[in-house]
């Protein structure tokens, strides 16, 4: 609807390029996932939600009223590529995805890498000094915490 934004038609996505070029290019794939707690006392109810909100159907309304699809049948959909040439690179970049590390101190670390991208983006720092001081930081949490040895 472009006479609801002045960027329709005027952006788009690329796949992160990397600095070798023997070196694959890869996303990170940050996700939330649903689950049944153990101690739920509506299991069956629970588990027919989730399945009502993630079938095909709802992820295709999701992705229509401004949300990305989470479904790879979506992602492929001749009809739903059509109308987001985008879902194209998403899927691209799937094929070569990590996943955040699953330990207990990620959530310092992200909160360490979105801080130094904040210092780059006000201009408060180069991007080779905030991740420098990020890197750090990093290292001297995983040393701390016995990831790493000094």
């Amino acid at each position: 609807m472009p006479e609801h934004s002045k960027i329709i038609g005027k952006n788009g996505i690329a796949l992160i390029p990397t600095g070798d070029p023997s070196i694959p290019q890869a996303t990170l794939d940050s996700y939330w996932g649903w689950a049944i707690s153990n101690f739920s006392k509506h299991k069956d109810a629970t588990y027919k939600l989730i399945n009502w909100l993630s079938n095909v159907k709802n992820d295709k309304l999701d992705a229509r009223m401004g949300t990305i699809a989470t479904r790879l049948s979506t992602l492929r959909d001749p009809e739903m590529l059509k109308e987001f040439p985008v879902y194209g690179f998403i899927d691209k970049a799937l094929e070569n995805f990590h996943t955040v590390p699953r330990i207990p101190e990620y959530a310092q670390i992200d909160d360490i890498i979105g801080s130094a991208a904040s210092k780059v983006i006000a201009q408060e720092s180069t991007a080779k000094q905030a991740l420098d001081q990020a890197a750090a930081q990093v290292n001297a949490l995983m040393i701390k915490d016995g990831y790493y040895s000094k």
